[in-house]
């Protein structure tokens, strides 16, 4: 975690995780803006964010892309909580880096339409049933010939 004072938008605390997380020391971080922890093409996003405390929000809640100090992009669920800190109105950020939660659920799409595809490029039935013979997936084939010859839609959970 992190806070940043609102009005100048300067790190000014950290702990030593969020140090570690973004590559730099304690002293190089305190010396960093939030701009500096996103990348470029993503500035307009936080200004806008940012410009006034109602727009931000007394709890702000949103995935944002951060920049390490080596320039590797991490994606970032964070909580942003406004506070006063040492007498300036500050923001204490809870961060979480989601960027290989992310990588897995986007991997998993990907099989899947790449399972679906592969399945449904042919006319043979597939078709997967768990142990107790309820209907994981299936083609379209099989599908498609158990619609015609009972009248009924299958689908994932149906006994077979």
């Amino acid at each position: 975690m992190f806070i940043w004072d609102f009005e100048t938008l300067r790190i000014i605390d950290s702990n030593r995780e969020a140090e570690l997380k973004y590559g730099y020391t304690r002293e190089e971080f305190l010396q960093l803006t939030i701009k500096d922890v996103r990348p470029e093409e993503d500035i307009h996003l936080i200004e806008a964010a940012i410009k006034t405390e109602d727009l931000y929000g007394e709890v702000h809640k949103k995935v944002w892309r951060h920049k390490k100090k080596n320039g590797e992009i991490m994606m970032m669920d964070i909580s942003g909580h406004l506070i006063n800190y040492n007498g300036r109105r500050s923001s204490l950020v809870m961060i979480n880096d989601i960027t290989e939660k992310l990588k897995a659920e986007e991997q998993k799409k990907f099989e899947k339409i790449n399972k679906e595809a592969l399945i449904n490029s042919t006319e043979d039935l597939i078709w997967s049933v768990s142990s107790d013979f309820k209907l994981l997936a299936a083609n379209s084939a099989f599908l498609n010939t158990l619609r015609h010859r009972y009248g009924f839609i299958f689908k994932a959970g149906h006994d077979m």
